[in-house]
């Protein structure tokens, strides 16, 4: 009933073709990169949200494109995430909504304008920009102490609740946001979340918890009842969808209970 009630309210608030709430464009360094399909560690990424209570009917979306600098073109179609093609449609489990999101293999992005344009079924079309300007001093600083990082991630269980920690970037001020998703393929890893230690608050921060050089979390242990789980730790240089430039997805761990 609340659902019904919340997908009622956001259509008199925000109608079937909403606003775009966030752009994000960034680099991206991922540790499991093969597990992503990709050839290398260093990508771009981006990532739309919208601006509803409710979840989008993906039907409603025709076509998303994104220019930049040097003729960059990407499309992102309005279908399920595929692992293989890197772009999508995905469904967070956690918070019952879509975003599109699209990886762009091959090396970081060009600094410079990107444009996105958004054009609906009723042929309204939507268009926002990001300046990328980055150095990707946050990305240089991980690769020049994943070494003497990488083992530094610990998972404990005491029956109550699980207790994940991971290391901090030494003389590096960044924003530390873990996830936590079924056992399976890391290409289907977000649309098997179960639980996230969400800093982002979908475009305006969290006041409550920046995730500003924070080390660990505890999850309480009914939320995760299974016996084997991911998770993994993405770094950022910023907890604000619209501004983050650089993102670091730390190599992905298990923990079992079993094995505690």
């Amino acid at each position: 009933m609340f659902l019904s009630f919340k997908y009622k309210l956001s259509r008199v608030l925000f109608g079937r073709f909403p606003a775009i709430q966030n752009f994000m464009v960034c680099n991206v360094y991922w540790e499991d990169y093969a597990e992503q399909g990709l050839a290398g560690p260093a990508c771009g990424k981006f990532l739309i949200t919208f601006r509803s209570l409710a979840d989008i009917d993906p039907a409603v979306i025709k076509t998303v494109k994104i220019k930049g600098p040097n003729d960059f073109l990407l499309e992102i179609p309005s279908q399920a995430y595929d692992a293989k093609r890197q772009r999508g449609l995905v469904y967070d489990p956690l918070l019952k909504l879509h975003f599109l999101m699209a990886l762009a293999p091959g090396g970081f992005l060009e600094n410079g304008n990107y444009r996105l344009e958004l054009t609906y079924s009723n042929g309204k079309t939507l268009h926002r920009e990001k300046s990328l300007e980055t150095h990707n001093d946050l990305i240089r600083a991980w690769t020049a102490q994943k070494d003497q990082l990488s083992n530094q991630f610990q998972a404990g269980f005491n029956g109550s609740y699980w207790h994940l920690k991971w290391p901090v970037l030494k003389n590096h001020p960044a924003y530390y946001c873990t996830r936590i998703a079924k056992a399976g393929a890391l290409g289907e890893f977000y649309a098997n979340l179960v639980y996230a230690d969400n800093i982002l608050g979908w475009g305006h921060g969290n006041p409550l918890n920046t995730g500003r050089n924070k080390s660990s979390i505890r999850v309480p242990a009914h939320k995760l009842k299974d016996d084997a789980y991911l998770w993994m730790t993405e770094i950022m240089d910023h907890n604000n969808l619209d501004l983050t430039t650089q993102s670091v997805l730390c190599p992905v761990q298990m923990i079992r209970k079993s094995s505690d």
